[in-house]
This record gives C-alpha cells, structure tokens and sequence, in this order.
C-alpha cells in the first residue's frame, strides 16, 4: 500500500468516525421514560404518606409471614427482606449524614437495631448454606419485625425522594450480590 493509498483509507476511517458519532443514539423510549420517572421520583421533596409506606412494606410483611407461618419462604423471600435491610440502612445512613446533631440523637437506638437484623439474615442466610433448608429462631425473628418496624418510622419521616432513592439502591444491592454469588457459584463447579 503506497502514501497515497494509506491517506485515503485514513480518510475513510475519519469519514466513518465522525459519521458514527453524528448518527443519533437509538434510544428505548421505556427505559427513557423510566429514567424520567425515576429521577422526578428520587427529587420529590414531599414527605413520604402513611399509605405508601403501607404498600411498599406488604411485600416485606408477606415474606415474613411466609418465614414464620406458612413454612414456603423461599430465595425471593429472602431477597425481599435483604432489600429491606438495606434500605432501612441507606435511609438512616442518608438521614444521619445530612441531619442536625438533633436528628443524629433520634436516630441513635436504629443502629442495634439495623445490625441485629443484618446479623438475623446473616444467620437464615447462613442455616441455608448448612441444612439446604430456610428458618430462623425467635431472636432472628424478633429482629426481622424490629427492623420492619424502624423502617417504617424512618420512612414515615423521610422524602418520598430519598425513600425511592433509598429503595432503588436496595434493590440494586441485592441483586448485585446474587449475580456475585450466582458467579462465584459457576466458578466452584
């Protein structure tokens, strides 16, 4: 290939280029419209009802139940109370972070009460690994129910914002943990 050639197929390399970068991203108008959705929501200043935090806890209730009751808890029911551990973490963590010396007192007696829960799960977690089989003592259970009931006061006390925020993350956690989990599994075998 002379000079002449070599300066011709830059050319073309330059022409494609700058072609590819004018072209106009293709965009799925669901998921744009879900990013819109979601960020008008993770904004909203206006405090979280009474109602809401109803219908965002059922699932949470319903899996405890499920542990408790009915003897068919299963992985997603595991997974939903890991999710609401960790909002309840991000939105105290969120809370105490921007709040006022006053606001970090009140929120004090949470902490037990997140970490006795996050050592709860820790423990179903771990009786599954052992026995291949889902359950919890009183004290696991206890603070299942402690935890819900914390999360309902901070999200009764929060933005509707930094709950959906708060939420999202949560769920973003979890299933980044069984993707990890769901690897290291394949890697094993």
């Amino acid at each position: 290939m002379n000079r002449q050639q070599q300066r011709a197929a830059q050319k073309i390399n330059r022409q494609q280029a700058k072609a590819k970068r004018s072209r106009p991203r293709e965009t799925d108008k669901a998921v744009a419209w879900t990013f819109i959705k979601n960020t008008l929501s993770f904004a909203s200043v206006e405090p979280q009802t009474e109602a809401e935090t109803i219908q965002m806890m059922a699932p949470y209730y319903a899996s405890l139940t499920r542990l408790t009751v009915t003897g068919t808890f299963d992985r997603a029911d595991f997974d939903t109370l890991n999710v609401l551990w960790n909002c309840a973490f991000n939105i105290g963590y969120q809370l105490h972070k921007d709040g006022d010396d006053e606001t970090k007192l009140v929120l004090m007696p949470t902490l037990p009460v997140i970490e006795a829960a996050g050592k709860a799960l820790e423990s179903i977690g771990q009786r599954w690994a052992d026995k291949f089989k889902w359950g919890a003592t009183g004290d696991d259970l206890q603070a299942l129910r402690d935890l819900a009931d914390t999360l309902e006061q901070l999200m009764n006390v929060s933005t509707r914002g930094l709950v959906a925020q708060s939420l999202t993350k949560a769920e973003m956690r979890v299933q980044l943990a069984n993707a990890e989990a769901n690897s290291n599994q394949k890697e094993v075998h």
